[in-house]
């Protein structure tokens, strides 16, 4: 279980909310990771936990007695990963920065911080069995995988006129800087005003979004969109608490499917 070193911030603005933030991170041995709204009277304190970790629009977020912070999901992914498990992430907002709409910001946040271990145990989860979960179209299963997490993507991007991505990882700190922390958040071209109409993306720009198969909206490295799925998936997977050690296989999956895979793995820690 590991903390880190050093504090350190990052400021920026929210990718829906388009409001100004600033994150700060702290050692926090023993806490647990835990989300604090600085901006709020007392600055209320959100531990990440099974019961406080929610979906929000477009976006995984954290809310307890009524305050919440959203958009966590791409810092989460970085702590998965790289096995922290007690930090304190001070905000100023009610968004994390977008910070490129990618987890690559937050890897470099982090590395810089620093990583300590704190001296406890946390013990890899195996799935016991087998098991697929099913929305809609889309699918998440699972296989035990002793020793190491592997992630396999398929991504169907044909009902907006494009072709299908696929990807598949073993999920390393090497391995997630280079192929999966870059990867942008996406909205296929379709849907752009749509969501916009619904007030999401207010703080959306070329920096941090991408429109697949719109050249103005470029990509920046075959299956972009794919990976940041399981940018996505890798921070919805966080609040378990443990290292995962298993095969998954997911066919169009998002948030929603991710925090029933979640509460499924959950059953078994």
């Amino acid at each position: 279980m590991r903390t880190i070193r050093r504090e350190v911030a990052l400021a920026g603005k929210g990718i829906h909310t388009g409001e100004p933030c600033e994150l700060v991170l702290r050692p926090a041995p023993g806490a647990g990771i835990v989300f604090r709204r600085s901006d709020r009277p007392g600055s209320p304190a959100i531990p990440l936990a099974p019961d406080t970790f929610r979906l929000g629009g477009r976006c995984s977020m954290v809310e307890a007695e009524g305050t919440s912070v959203s958009t966590v999901e791409h810092l989460l992914s970085v702590f998965f990963v790289l096995g922290v498990t007690d930090v304190e992430a001070a905000l100023e907002g009610p968004e994390l920065p977008a910070a490129g709409g990618s987890a690559a910001a937050y890897l470099a946040l982090v590395e810089d911080a620093g990583l300590v271990e704190t001296g406890r145990s946390n013990p890899p989860l195996v799935p016991a069995v087998p098991f697929t979960i099913e929305e809609g179209g889309a699918s998440v299963s699972v296989l035990p995988l002793p020793g190491r997490l592997e992630v396999e993507y398929l991504l169907d991007l044909s009902p907006f006129g494009l072709g299908a991505e696929r990807v598949e990882y073993e999920i390393t700190p090497s391995a997630f800087a280079e192929k999966i922390a870059p990867a942008r958040t996406f909205v296929p071209a379709p849907l752009v005003e749509k969501l916009r109409a619904a007030g999401f993306g207010k703080g959306a720009d070329p920096s941090n979004t991408f429109v697949p198969g719109d050249p103005s909206f470029p990509e920046r490295f075959p299956a972009e969109a794919a990976a940041h799925k399981v940018l996505d998936l890798l921070g919805d997977l966080c609040p378990l608490g443990r290292p995962l050690h298993a095969r998954i296989e997911a066919k169009g999956s998002g948030h929603s499917l991710n925090h029933r895979l979640l509460r499924k793995l959950l059953e078994e820690r």
